[in-house]
């Protein structure tokens, strides 16, 4: 057994599995995080708890072009006490008008933790877009008369 090359997640295994001690879980702060109407890049903080000691790897992945996290890979030496502090970025940049839903996924050997994120940004309406596209559209159809006959070039 001395060769093999076993890391602290095997010796975790081993000892949750003789029954030496409990598995590591995660709790999180908060499950959702909502925002209204950023007028700029916000960072947000997920805390993390650990309920016992020991070595597990926790890898963050995240679903929403708008999120961002620095780490996506970390392990319980990371933790300060039994907490960790998960930093993430909503970029303002990649919002559109209305509801933005991303996620932040917490995955450990044992679970999966999952924090929802939503953003509601109220917009302008620009009101000219939607009437260029009926006077380009009126437009088209004056010319497609025309090239069909049933418009004479002066009435064009």
């Amino acid at each position: 057994m001395r060769t093999w090359s076993l890391d602290e997640q095997a010796l975790e295994e081993f000892l949750v599995g003789i029954k030496q001690k409990e598995k590591i879980f995660l709790t999180l702060s908060a499950e959702k995080h909502t925002y209204e109407d950023l007028l700029e890049s916000q960072k947000g903080i997920i805390e993390i708890a650990k309920n016992t000691w020991g070595h597990t790897n926790v890898s963050i992945h995240v679903e929403g072009e708008f999120l961002s996290v620095q780490r996506e890979e970390l392990t319980t030496d990371d933790f300060v006490g039994n907490k960790y502090r998960l930093e993430y970025i909503v970029a303002k940049e990649q919002l559109h008008a209305g509801y933005n839903f991303g996620k932040i996924d917490i995955k450990t050997p044992y679970e999966t933790l999952t924090v929802n994120v939503s953003v509601h940004q109220s917009g302008k309406r620009d009101e000219m877009r939607g009437m260029k596209g009926v006077i380009a559209g009126k437009g088209l159809k004056e010319y497609l008369a025309f090239i069909a006959g049933k418009t004479s070039v002066d009435s064009w």
